[in-house]
């Protein structure tokens, strides 16, 4: 039997709960994250930490909700 496939809001819910299990719990504690500190983060894989930079962005433009719902204001 074939694994099931995680959703991208479910990836991004799990890369949130990484976060926020390692003590990062507002979005300023998030948006001032260094390289060495997602690094430090144990279990992230590549995406996650591309998911975390992506993060920061939305938080500094005041877009979160687009960033968990993968939308796009310009839609």
């Amino acid at each position: 039997m074939a694994a099931k496939k995680s959703t991208e809001i479910q990836k991004r819910m799990a890369m949130l709960e990484a976060l926020f299990n390692s003590g990062f719990k507002t979005e300023k504690a998030i948006s001032d994250m260094t390289i060495e500190q997602i690094l430090g983060i144990d279990g992230l894989s590549v995406d996650e930490m591309r998911m975390i930079s992506e993060l920061q962005k939305a938080v500094k433009n005041h877009k979160v909700v687009s960033f968990l719902s993968g939308g796009d204001e310009n839609e």
